[in-house]
């Protein structure tokens, strides 16, 4: 059996964690015992844009780490810390929890991508096909899905004899996704999740009338305000989790909400459907239970500190002289 070092210098730890970063974001198969190969690896990524932000992320880790006493006071790491810091409690480790989860971290290389598809758009949140396939390679990215999967995936629009790329659709797309591993894969965040959340926070409801969500919309700075009474039901109630409401999402942040796709629509409603129905199954249990729900004075099996805690509540106390 191998043991692990007591303990490790500083500069030697960070090295470990870059390479366990290269690693984990390289996603499965990983080849955990070829060190002449990792290592030819490391020293292309030394040489990439990537290196320093990941290098910066990694000491901004290290500096923020919890525990009794962090990396930077005593300057020398010993193996457990490092497999703490790594662990799902720790920041490092978090797909993407945490101010500094490395989900979070690597989604600037998203929004850099969100960035280049806009200057490129010919209509909000939309590029056109040929000149999506048509950019240049770019440093950390490269435009190359094919036209299927495009099409499988609900990211291309045809309308009007013009097919486009929906940039919001193509981010969360899954070939944008890194770490791939058996159980998850690291890939750009749903703003439009965010957006969701703000909505009902602000309402503290699963839906609201029509004015009310158009004052919220307003106050994100939303597009296509007028158009959410197309998203309301028959009694102009918009409904959060609803195929009209996700749709209104897209026309008034194309570029942070995704258009659903068809089989999305059908589980919306769906979704929907089964629950009104277990509402009504709920109302109609309450109506045929509210004859038999009797006054706690009528009941006949009350416990002893029942009749205590009544005559408490109604100041109902007799004292000893």
């Amino acid at each position: 059996m191998q043991r692990l070092p007591g303990s490790i210098p500083e500069d030697q730890a960070l090295e470990v964690l870059l390479s366990y970063l290269l690693l984990f974001r390289n996603g499965v198969p990983i080849d955990m015992t070829n060190a002449t190969k990792h290592r030819l690896i490391k020293e292309r990524a030394r040489k990439t844009v990537l290196w320093l932000p990941m290098k910066r992320f990694v000491d901004e880790a290290l500096e923020g780490s919890e525990g009794e006493r962090s990396w930077a006071e005593v300057k020398e790491a010993t193996m457990q810390m490092a497999k703490q810091l790594l662990g799902t409690n720790r920041e490092m480790g978090k797909p993407n929890g945490g101010e500094m989860g490395f989900g979070r971290w690597q989604n600037s290389e998203c929004e850099e991508m969100r960035s280049t598809l806009r200057k490129m758009e010919h209509a909000p949140g939309r590029v056109r096909l040929e000149d999506f396939h048509g950019s240049p390679k770019f440093t950390n990215y490269q435009f190359t899905e094919k036209e299927d999967y495009l099409q499988q995936a609900g990211i291309l629009e045809e309308k009007a004899g013009e097919r486009s790329v929906l940039i919001a659709n193509y981010l969360l797309g899954a070939s944008n996704c890194i770490a791939s591993s058996e159980y998850f894969s690291v890939c750009c965040l749903n703003e439009c999740e965010v957006l969701v959340n703000q909505f009902e926070a602000a309402v503290q409801a699963p839906g609201a009338p029509v004015s009310q969500v158009m004052q919220v919309a307003r106050e994100l700075n939303a597009s296509a305000v007028d158009e959410l009474a197309d998203a309301a039901d028959e009694s102009q109630v918009v409904v959060w989790h609803t195929a009209g409401f996700r749709h209104w999402l897209h026309r008034a942040f194309p570029y942070q909400c995704p258009r659903p796709t068809a089989s999305e629509d059908q589980a919306l409603q769906a979704e929907l459907a089964e629950a009104q129905e277990w509402m009504k199954m709920d109302e109609a249990a309450r109506q045929k239970w509210k004859p038999l729900v009797v006054h706690p004075s009528e009941c006949t099996r009350l416990p002893q500190w029942h009749e205590e805690e009544e005559e408490a509540t109604h100041g109902v106390v007799e004292l000893e002289v």
